[in-house]
């Protein structure tokens, strides 16, 4: 269940930098 619940974290920091205009110009 750990494993599940970092993939979950991860995704949604993903989801979340995503979704963040970027501000140091990284895309």
């Amino acid at each position: 269940m750990v494993e599940l619940k970092t993939s979950l974290e991860s995704s949604n920091a993903s989801t979340q930098l995503l979704l963040i205009p970027p501000r140091n110009g990284r895309f």
